[in-house]
Formats: C-alpha cells, sequence, structure tokens
C-alpha cells in the first residue's frame, strides 16, 4: 500500500488504480471545530453536505473538511510519486465524457495530460501515452543504465540475530527540498506550478554543466531557461561563483554539481540535492572548508522580496549545512551557504 512504502525507495514505481472519489470527500464522522488555539468550540454530528449548506456555520466548517481531505490525498500521492528512483508509472482508466468526479484522475487531466497523447501498446494491450517526461534526466530504456551487480560468492548462513536485542526502529524519512509551506490543495498540481518546476530543472541543469566558466555559456532549447543563466552569469558577483579561485600552496579545490546525499540527522533519514559545493582541501584531501551555493528560480522582482523569501529556506539551507558537516567531517562554522535568485540576479549570504 502508499501507506506502508512510506520512507522506501524502489528502482521502479506503478501506480494502478488511480480512480476513486473526489480528493476533497471528507469523512463521515463527528465534526470537532476548534479555535485558532486548536480548544474545542464545538462537537456535533455533521448532516450531509446538503443539509449543511443550509446553515453557514455548518457551512464554513464543511469547507475547511475539504480543504484538510484534499491536503491529505495530495500528502497520500506526494508519497506514491516519490517512491521512484528511475521510472513512474501511473495507470489509470479513461474518464468517461459526462464524468465530473474531481478525483486524482481528474488533476492528471487538468495539469500535465494531452488529449492527443499517441496510441501505444504493451505486450499487445492497447493503451493511450497522456504524457511522459522529456527532462535531460529521463531515460525511456532506463533499465538498460542500470549499474551491474558483481556477482558475489556464496556466502555463509548468517548468524542468528540473539533473541535479547530488539528490532531497530525505522527512521522517519523527510526531503528538506520539498514543502507545501503557503500552498492550497489546489495550487500545488497546478499547470503553472508544473511549468515552474520544469523551468527550474531546466536552470539547474545547465548550471550543472559548469565546473568552472571556460568560453561560452551553456544554452539549451529552452530558451527561458538559457536566457536566466545567461543573465545572471553576466553579474559580476554572480560570475565570481563560477571562476576558480586562488589556492595556497598544496590546496586542492573539488566542486559537487547536483550531488544526492542520503545521511541521518537527528534520527531522520534525510534526502536531498545539494545544488553546488566548492570544497577546499589540503594536500592529503582532507577538507578545509566549503561554499554551499543553492539556485532558486522564484518569480521575485526586487531585492527586499527576495531577502524575506530567503527566510522560507533558512531551515532547508541549515539542513543541507548540517548534512556537509556529517560528510564531509567539516564544523558548521567552515561552511558558508549562499542562496542565488537567478530571476534578479542576486546572491545572497544566508548562514
Amino acid at each position: 500500500t502508499i501507506h506502508k512504502s512510506k520512507g522506501l525507495t524502489f528502482d521502479m514505481a506503478i501506480l494502478p488504480q488511480l480512480g476513486g472519489t473526489s480528493l476533497t470527500s471528507p469523512r463521515r464522522d463527528i465534526g470537532v471545530k476548534r479555535n485558532e488555539d486548536r480548544s474545542v468550540e464545538w462537537v456535533f454530528d455533521i448532516p450531509r453536505k446538503a443539509i449543511a449548506q443550509a446553515d453557514k456555520v455548518l457551512s464554513d466548517y464543511h469547507v475547511e473538511l475539504e480543504a484538510e481531505a484534499g491536503y491529505e490525498q495530495l500528502c497520500k500521492f506526494y508519497v506514491a510519486l516519490t517512491r521512484a528512483r528511475y521510472a513512474n508509472y501511473l495507470i489509470a482508466p479513461p474518464r468517461g465524457k459526462t464524468s465530473r468526479s474531481m478525483n486524482f484522475i481528474k488533476l492528471l487531466d487538468d495539469t500535465i495530460a494531452h488529449e492527443d497523447g499517441p496510441d501505444e501498446a504493451l505486450q499487445g494491450v492497447p493503451y493511450k501515452n497522456l504524457y511522459e517526461s522529456a527532462l535531460p534526466t529521463s531515460q525511456p530504456d532506463w533499465w538498460n543504465h542500470l549499474p551491474q551487480k558483481k556477482k558475489s560468492e556464496p556466502s555463509k548462513a548468517p548468524t542468528p540475530v540473539p533473541p535479547q536485542l530488539a528490532p531497530r526502529p525505522r527512521p522517519a524519512r523527510q526531503t528538506p527540498s520539498f514543502s507545501f509551506e503557503n500552498k492550497s490543495p489546489t495550487q500545488i498540481f497546478t499547470r503553472k506550478e508544473s511549468q515552474a518546476l520544469k523551468l527550474g530543472s531546466e536552470v539547474h541543469a545547465l548550471f550543472q554543466k559548469i565546473e568552472w566558466l571556460q568560453g561560452d555559456v551553456p544554452s539549451s532549447t529552452d530558451k527561458e531557461a538559457s536566457a536566466i543563466v545567461e543573465q545572471t552569469l553576466n553579474d559580476p558577483i554572480c560570475k565570481s561563483l563560477f571562476t576558480k579561485p586562488e589556492l595556497k600552496p598544496g590546496e586542492t579545490i573539488k566542486v559537487w554539481r547536483e550531488q544526492s546525499f542520503e545521511v541521518l540527522i537527528a534520527g531522520c533519514w534525510t534526502t536531498g540535492i545539494v545544488d553546488r559545493a566548492d570544497i577546499i582541501s589540503d594536500s592529503k584531501g582532507v577538507p578545509l572548508e566549503v561554499h554551499l551555493i543553492d539556485f532558486k528560480t522564484d518569480e521575485i522582482r526586487d531585492e527586499a522580496t527576495a531577502r524575506k523569501k530567503a527566510q522560507n529556506y533558512r531551515e532547508q539551507l541549515e539542513t543541507y549545512r548540517t548534512a556537509c558537516t556529517i560528510l564531509l567531517g567539516l564544523p558548521a562554522e567552515k561552511i558558508k551557504v549562499s542562496l542565488l535568485f537567478t530571476r534578479l540576479p542576486l546572491l545572497l549570504e544566508t548562514l
């Protein structure tokens, strides 16, 4: 089930039977209305929606229940859609032309599906391909690119676990770069949000090509992404980030670009991706200091808004710095963290 898969990762995930009732259908239960301080204001056996709508108090409460139900459903589907390393396959029956159900299939139709998708077949079974990702990291034949595992010698039978040892609890999982903060359930998977995520991926892919600036600035077929990167690199301060610094004798520098990591932080299994990190080490390869840089493509037009927005990312960046202290064995004060808003462009030293 989706709930039992939480915290697990698989090479491939298949999500069948994506129909069902409306995403915003609340459970029929006794209603508990709470105040802002979470104290109980009233308890009532809520009638059906048609009856509740005749009363303003119950009608407003029903709207709250629908919003809460929608949020819970989207959280559940987010868990399902983030289990796969290489491929997600979403399988759904066709929506009826007269269907009015606001279920997950309706959400997919409104946001990413294309009505003119091609007709294809799998093992002789016909289906319509309504959406297929086309990002630089997409590989339709992903199974041909998996690392080959070496055949290991037969091992001895494992030593049985002594009965007095209790099983280790599974740590909770967190992904600091994702948050529902300041988004309503209807905003999270809108077409505009999907386009913004695609643009962000294209910009990150272009920056990933740059270790140090040498010659032409990388570009892509996405003109907006190319323009953002070119504008950023035309700014002298931002350009200096991609110019190799002068090192002391014996020092070396290594650059992480879109470096994924998995690390245990405060009992939580934390997954993330460092956009860029310049790591200066001594002659023996021991890290001395790090400059951690996170790229943001938020639609921001002035410095004041950017500085205010930067506060929303503080917790994420603190988590990234903590991860680097564990991975590189450095104290936090040796890790400088900067936030680069590419739309302005503007570089802020946040930590």
